[in-house]
């Protein structure tokens, strides 16, 4: 059986967990940037997501899935624009968007992704 590895324990759950070659991470949100602007949020999840994948060795063009939920349905043309722009080159994981009101106050965008780990010893 491969060695599951789970990284930023908290009480209710991990940041990541790596198993048999995939990351999947937990919802990313900015509660840092509560309550500010969307375009502000969406790239302080953007930056979280490049941060914890790296530090298992992957990055945004390894992304297998991506769930978005976003609080607004009218927000969802700005966030395919910063997603564009964000991916760049990468290539295009699948992804599921989903308007639904979030846990937590003053925060308009959660994503959810899992992307492959080239190196197994993380």
């Amino acid at each position: 059986m491969t060695t599951i590895i789970r990284r930023g324990n908290h009480p209710l759950m991990s940041d990541l967990t790596v198993w048999n070659g995939v990351v999947y991470l937990s919802g990313q949100v900015a509660l840092d940037h509560a309550g500010a602007d969307f375009e502000t949020q969406v790239r302080a999840v953007f930056a979280r997501i490049d941060e914890l994948l790296a530090t298992v060795g992957t990055d945004r063009g390894a992304m297998l899935t991506a769930t978005v939920w976003l609080v607004n349905s009218g927000t969802f043309k700005q966030f395919n624009i910063l997603w564009l722009e964000w991916l760049g080159e990468a290539g295009r994981p699948v992804r599921a968007t989903v308007v639904s009101a979030l846990a937590l106050e003053g925060l308009d965008v959660e994503i959810q992704v899992s992307a492959a780990v080239p190196d197994l010893s993380v």
